[in-house]
């Protein structure tokens, strides 16, 4: 059975087909600090995420804009 592509491997090949995509992706991920990203997950409330999950969602997060940061510098 085939795998699943990776979301970063399906951004990549996306924005292989658009250069006007590529940067204002590109652009957007770049304002985007990890501040902002622990921020939005600690904006939920306490009785809907615990502690551990709310610091998996952050890293998560954090590691994603990271890699897709990665795809754009390596595809411009």
């Amino acid at each position: 059975m085939p795998r699943r592509p990776l979301l970063v491997d399906v951004a990549a090949e996306a924005l292989k087909w658009s250069e006007r995509s590529l940067a204002i992706w590109s652009d957007r991920l770049r304002h985007v600090t990890d501040d902002d990203l622990a921020g939005t997950v600690e904006a939920v409330p306490e009785v809907r995420m615990s502690h551990p999950a709310r610091r998996f969602a952050a890293e998560l997060l954090i590691e994603n804009r990271r890699r897709l940061l990665d795809v754009c510098n390596d595809a411009g």
